[in-house]
């Protein structure tokens, strides 16, 4: 086990991601798949990327994720849409 509690792979398990890794390179990475992933992924993108951040100070109103990584709003920068935010 892993310092992220994750089993190492058997040898199974590594055939198994080897076999899926080669059949989505053969089929996404082949021009009009990957187009249209890239286009729907770009939509989605667009529309949830002003959601991902609350701009609240009261952690009640933050997302899970907000509360999680301590945002804060610095001092300096309270005029704009800037939030410091701890992922570690």
């Amino acid at each position: 086990m892993n310092a992220f509690g994750i089993q190492p792979q058997s040898q199974q398990d590594t055939k198994l991601l080897e076999a899926l890794r080669v059949t989505m390179t053969e089929h996404l990475c082949d021009g009009t798949q990957l187009d249209a992933l890239m286009v729907s992924f770009v939509a989605t993108l667009k529309e949830q990327v002003p959601n991902l951040v609350s701009f609240l100070e009261s952690e009640v109103d933050q997302a899970p994720w907000e509360r999680a990584s301590a945002v804060r709003h610095p001092i300096e920068c309270r005029n704009d849409d800037t939030v410091e935010a701890d992922f570690l």
